[in-house]
Parts: structure tokens; C-alpha cells; sequence
């Protein structure tokens, strides 16, 4: 029986060959000369892959898993004056020293960095090295392996708006001949949009400018970790790589892409921080997983200043900002067996009247069921916390199972389901089978 797609395709293939031969029996032209036509032009390069064996494919050059890859481009974006310049600063410290882990970062070696920052001169950068090594307690005599280049004049990349291109100055050139002689394997441009002579506004023309860099990363074998400024209506963007000026025309250029914003007000509120105290708390979220499918959660970190002992002749000593890690603290830190039971006695009971009698309701996981029905008061009233802790309580309970949803009439629905809320008595502290962590 014959297969029509593949007749489809023979007659499809032989009417190209037919269009071939009359196309190549007309004169051409190659370079401005005639030609007879007859010549084939070349092939690209295709190779067939299989098979592949597992076992012998060369593992990622991942420097920190997740964050720094060995000839990529790695894109860091944040809002001016957030501690950006801190935390890569930081970051090439523990890269440095050897220091196996730092609030979930794992540096699989020692590596050396070159960082370029083009806002701050050297001395500025002294004192926040100094400052990251005294709060981080890393011995200066660990640190061999990182450099500072001048603060001014690197520009690797000018647009012509003329021609709508942008091309590379001598310079990308000079940095890539100072990576090889240094032996960098880090180099952090910061921030990226001062590398270049164009429009920060151009999604084009960053992108280009980016694929230099990109360049300069894969001719030294280097990881390029790019600084880059978020749009100005970004502030709840974190985590999100088109929070980046240029969108996604520059994030496309980027393997890894990351977010560094400010703890916001309703962040704030849910962790329990007191507004004013905020904006010591800045947040890093993976944005984009191209060689990864897990992304990991939301760092926290803690904007803290140290001084620097260099205070004298009635002079007080100057203070730097270090980030460091901080672990919310969640509202299951502290929750007590009895206020975990009383809790589920009372989901067991039901809804009560203003007189504390039961009216034969089960609870409601949200507020749709109506406003007395929600659990999320009883947790309030016994824990004595905000509204967003308490939805944190009852999503992990349903989750882990603690609680049980399941759909039935309501006086007040009028025979129509809603939804309820059971507890698993086997999961309750206690309880024989009591695994479950609450």
C-alpha cells in the first residue's frame, strides 16, 4: 500500500529539482562576474548526532550551579542604589576564597574575577571589599584572585543611529587580552549599559552590545555577569526577566537571568517586617531557567553596615552596606502542639454563632464560602497573626493533607456545594501517625 505522504513529498521534492536545473541553466552572477550556471553551491555543516551516550557527554562548566556558566552570559537586573555592586562583590569573594556554600550558592572551585565597574572609583570599592570581608570573617590572605579594572573609559561598543548598528571599539578587544592574562574566569560588568555608547532605551541596540559580551565570554571561557538597570514601573517585577530595559531582547542574549528588588510593602506586611524597615531587605529570584527546569526560591538578604576603623582626628570611621543571608521566619517556627489542636478541634466542631454555638457549617480553605465560614479568622484569633500568615497555614495544611477539602451543602449556600474543610484525624499532633511535620 503506498504511503501518499511520502508520494506527496517525491512529487514535491522532484518539482524543486525541476526548478533547480531551469534556475542553474541561466547565466548567473557571483561577485559582479557571469557565470555559466552550473555551479552547486556550497553546504553548511550538519552532522547526524546519534547515538549519544549519556555517559560520555562533557558535564555543564557551571562555576556556581544555577547562577555562573563557563562562555555565557549571565544577566543581573535591579533598580539603581539597591546593592547590586554589593552583592557581586561578595559574590567574587566566596568565588575566591573557596567558600563551599553561601545562603544556597555552591562554588564548585576557586575562581578569579575581574570586576569592571564604571560608577565607582577604586577606593570606593576598597572599602566595600574591606566591609564584605570583615562582616563575612574572610581573611584578606585568602584572597588572590581579584581584580579591579579602571573606572573609566570602558566602552566596548558603539551605535551608529545612522546605520542602526552597533560595532565593537578596541577595547572589547583589551579586556578580552587582560581575561587571558589574568586567567579570569569571572567578569562582572557593572553596569552593563555603561559599556556601550548608544541608546539604553534600544532594545536593539542593547541586545547587540550584549552579544559582544557574549563574545568576550566565549573567546576567554570566562562566565560574563552583566548588571543592568530594571525599567522604572518594575517594583513588582521580581523574578521576572522582562523587568530588564530592553525586555526581552536583551534577556535573550542571557543563559541566566536574575532579579534583585526591595522587599515591597505587601511583602512586608505578610513576613511581618515594620514598613519603615523594608527597604533593608532586598530579594534575588532566578528569572529565567535556560539550562535548568527548577528554578530556586527567593534569596533573602539583609542590607547591614559595618564600619571601617579608619575614624580619627575628631573624624568618625567611614560605614559600607553588606548583604547578608536572611531566612524569613515563618509563622510554623514557633507553633505550638496546643495551639495546633485547638485549632483543629474547633475546624472539627465547625462554624459557631455570636453565643459560641455550633450552627452545623463546616469551614471554608477561602473567603468565597463566606466571610464566618473562613478558616483563615479562626487561625487569625488563635495565633494571634496577619491575614497573609494565616493563608500560609492553611495552604500547607491542605497541602500536606492536615486538612481535607472536599465539596458539600451549606445552610447558606441553599442546597448548592461549597467548599469544606475536614481534618484528617491520623495527621493530627498527637495522633498515632504523626509524620507529618505541621
Amino acid at each position: 500500500m503506498t504511503d501518499t505522504g511520502d508520494d506527496a513529498f517525491e512529487e514535491l521534492r522532484q518539482a524543486w529539482q525541476a526548478r533547480r536545473q531551469h534556475d542553474t541553466a541561466q547565466p548567473q552572477r557571483a561577485n559582479g562576474r557571469a557565470t555559466n550556471g552550473h555551479s552547486e553551491p556550497e553546504t553548511i555543516s550538519a552532522t547526524n548526532p546519534f547515538p549519544i551516550d549519556g555517559k560520555t557527554l562533557a558535564r555543564r562548566p557551571w562555576m556556581i550551579p544555577g547562577l555562573l556558566l563557563r562562555s555565557q552570559i549571565t544577566l543581573m537586573v535591579a533598580p539603581p542604589g539597591i546593592g547590586k555592586s554589593l552583592l557581586t562583590l561578595q559574590l567574587a569573594l566566596i568565588c575566591n576564597a573557596g567558600i563551599p556554600e553561601w545562603h544556597g550558592w555552591r562554588p564548585r572551585s576557586s575562581y578569579r574575577s575581574l570586576i569592571i565597574n564604571v560608577e565607582e572609583d577604586e577606593t570606593e570599592m576598597k572599602r566595600r571589599l574591606l566591609g564584605a570581608c570583615m562582616k563575612m570573617q574572610i581573611s584578606q590572605d585568602r584572597i588572590t584572585g581579584i581584580f579591579l579594572a579602571q573606572a573609566n573609559g570602558i566602552v566596548i561598543a558603539k551605535a551608529d543611529s545612522r546605520t542602526k548598528t552597533v560595532t565593537a571599539t578596541p577595547v572589547l578587544e583589551q579586556i578580552v587580552q587582560t581575561i587571558l592574562a589574568l586567567h579570569i574566569d569571572i567578569v562582572v560588568v557593572d553596569p552593563f549599559a555603561e559599556t556601550f555608547a548608544g541608546d539604553e532605551n534600544s532594545n536593539s541596540e542593547l541586545k547587540w552590545a550584549a552579544v559582544l559580551w557574549r563574545e568576550v565570554a566565549r573567546r576567554t571561557n570566562a562566565a560574563v555577569l552583566l548588571v543592568h538597570h530594571a525599567k522604572k514601573y518594575a517594583q513588582h517585577m521580581a523574578g521576572d526577566m522582562d523587568a530588564a530595559r530592553g525586555g526581552g531582547a536583551l534577556a535573550g542574549v542571557a543563559r541566566i537571568v536574575s532579579t534583585l528588588f526591595t522587599m515591597t510593602s505587601e511583602e512586608a506586611e505578610r513576613l511581618q517586617i515594620p514598613p519603615e524597615d523594608r527597604v533593608r531587605f532586598i530579594r534575588f529570584d532566578d528569572a529565567k531557567a535556560n539550562l535548568s527546569l527548577v528554578s530556586s526560591a527567593a534569596r533573602w538578604f539583609e542590607k547591614v553596615s559595618i564600619g571601617l576603623g579608619n575614624g580619627g582626628d575628631g573624624l568618625p570611621e567611614d560605614e559600607v552596606g553588606v548583604l547578608m543571608p536572611w531566612v524569613p521566619a515563618s509563622i510554623f517556627d514557633n507553633l505550638a502542639e496546643d495551639k495546633i489542636n485547638t485549632i483543629l478541634e474547633e475546624v472539627t466542631v465547625g462554624v459557631r454563632d455570636d453565643t459560641g454555638t455550633p450552627i452545623g457549617d463546616p469551614f471554608s480553605p477561602d473567603k468565597k464560602g463566606g466571610s464566618k465560614r473562613w478558616v483563615g479568622l479562626l487561625i487569625q484569633q488563635v495565633l494571634n497573626c496577619t491575614e497573609s500568615a494565616a493563608r500560609e497555614v492553611i495552604t500547607a495544611w491542605v497541602k500536606n493533607g492536615v486538612l481535607v477539602e472536599y465539596l458539600a451543602p451549606t445552610k447558606t449556600s441553599k442546597g448548592n456545594n461549597r467548599k469544606c474543610l475536614r481534618v484528617d484525624p491520623a495527621k493530627q499532633p498527637g495522633s498515632i501517625i504523626d509524620e507529618v511535620r505541621l
